[in-house]
C-alpha cells in the first residue's frame, strides 16, 4: 500500500542519560481524616478525634437532606451528613496507622447504627482501632460520635458505626 508506505516510521525510543532515582514508600500517604491521635501502642491499638466542621470540611455542603428548607427563611438550611463513604475512609485511614508498611486491601462487617448529622456545624468523631492479633492483619474500628462539645453521653459518644479492616 502506498498510504502504508508514505506513513511517518514509528519513533525509536530514546535512551535516557541519567536514570531517574527509584523511589522508595518511605512515609505514610497524607490522611486528612484522621484527626489528633489521643492515644497509641504502635502496631496494637489507635484512639483518635477528628473534628469534623462545615467550616473545613466543605464537601459535606453536597451531602445534605433536603433542598430548599423554606421559601420565607432563607437561613434555614437542609441537614448535612457524613455520607458512609467518608466514614469508611475515616475507618480505613486510622487503621491504617497501626499497619505503615502494609497496604490495607478491604473491610468487612460494616454496620452502622446512627446517621452522623452535623445539625451544628461541628461534631467530634472518636475512632478506636484495634488489631485483633499482633500476627492478624485484621483491624476492628469503632466511630463513636461525640457530638458538639466531645460532651455526649458522658464523654462515650454513640457509636455510630463499626468495621474490621483487612
Amino acid at each position: 500500500d502506498r498510504a502504508r508506505d508514505s506513513a511517518a516510521p514509528h519513533p525509536q525510543p530514546v535512551q535516557l542519560t541519567v536514570q531517574p532515582p527509584q523511589s522508595k514508600r518511605t512515609e505514610m500517604p497524607p490522611s486528612p481524616f484522621v484527626g489528633e491521635i489521643i492515644s497509641m501502642v504502635p502496631s496494637q491499638e489507635v484512639v483518635t478525634h477528628r473534628h469534623i466542621t462545615l467550616s473545613e470540611d466543605l464537601l459535606l455542603h453536597d451531602h445534605t437532606f433536603g433542598g430548599q428548607v423554606s421559601a420565607v427563611d432563607a437561613t434555614l438550611e437542609p441537614l448535612p451528613v457524613i455520607p458512609m463513604t467518608m466514614a469508611m475512609e475515616i475507618m480505613a485511614e486510622t487503621a491504617a496507622l497501626l499497619i505503615p508498611e502494609k497496604r490495607l486491601i478491604g473491610m468487612k462487617g460494616i454496620q452502622t447504627y446512627q446517621w452522623i448529622d452535623l445539625e451544628e456545624e461541628q461534631t467530634i468523631l472518636q475512632i478506636s482501632a484495634r488489631r485483633r492479633a499482633a500476627d492478624q492483619p485484621e483491624i476492628e474500628v469503632r466511630v463513636h460520635n461525640l457530638g458538639k462539645t466531645g460532651e455526649e453521653n458522658a464523654g462515650k459518644g454513640v457509636l455510630a458505626l463499626q468495621g474490621t479492616m483487612v
